[in-house]
């Protein structure tokens, strides 16, 4: 009964989520409405991952119908949710389910402004700090962050003559990834970063024909994946 509360509410969070994010001037006192006339759209046409996979939320005036990809980030929302409910309990299933939801929103907001919400840096730090138990150790591991991060601008400087790819907020997130680990679970982190950010590259250079794509989901990817192989054995 847990996992399936858990997915539910994971799914209609995330849900949520994905309409907040993609519109940043919603009023939240109104009902939904099709993107395309405004038209208000009934209970039947919300169902999270149902309706955006089985086409039931199309818009019966216009005939509009939301990205499938939306269902997708739904169903993740979901399983992710499960994820953290099987894995952990108490403070840390709390601590970690902040975790996807603010990570969804800025991963979301990154993917279609190009910029990371301010309101997402200090809840990420004080998450982390509450995760860690206040341990000092995050000054090692930020020291070690700040080095490697400056090594990386500056080689990339004197080997291309050019502004490395990442933003300032990315940069941040980065960084504040040190609130969460001591200095030993670092190379798994910056490791499922890595490879989290070439994949997301891969996507937007041959689905969209982008090449600019955003760090965000990599960074939450890679935090969150490494939370899972470490945050059992706390």
């Amino acid at each position: 009964m847990a996992i399936l509360m858990a997915f539910v509410g994971g799914c209609c969070f995330a849900s949520f989520l994905i309409v907040l994010a993609l519109n940043p001037s919603l009023d939240l006192k109104r009902r939904s409405v099709c993107d395309g006339c405004g038209y208000s759209l009934a209970w039947h046409q919300l169902i999270p991952v149902l309706s955006s996979l089985g086409g039931r939320c199309k818009c019966p005036f216009c005939f509009y119908q939301p990205s499938r990809l939306y269902g997708f980030l739904e169903l993740a929302g979901g399983l992710m949710a499960v994820v953290n409910t099987v894995l952990f309990s108490g403070t840390q299933q709390i601590i970690l389910q902040g975790l996807v939801a603010i990570g969804f929103y800025t991963s979301l907001v990154d993917c279609s402004l190009y910029r990371i919400p301010i309101i997402s840096l200090p809840i990420l730090g004080v998450l982390g700090s509450i995760w860690n138990h206040g341990h000092k150790e995050f000054f090692v591991s930020l020291f070690i962050l700040a080095a490697i991060l400056s090594l990386l601008f500056i080689s990339w400087w004197i080997f291309n003559r050019q502004k490395l790819p990442l933003g300032i907020g990315d940069v941040l997130l980065l960084l504040l990834g040190a609130f969460w680990f001591p200095p030993y679970e670092l190379p798994l982190f910056l490791f499922l970063t890595g490879l989290g950010g070439i994949l997301t590259s891969l996507m937007f250079r041959f689905l969209y024909q982008k090449a600019l794509f955003p760090f965000a989901p990599a960074i939450f990817s890679g935090l969150w994946g490494t939370l899972l192989c470490y945050g059992m054995y706390r």
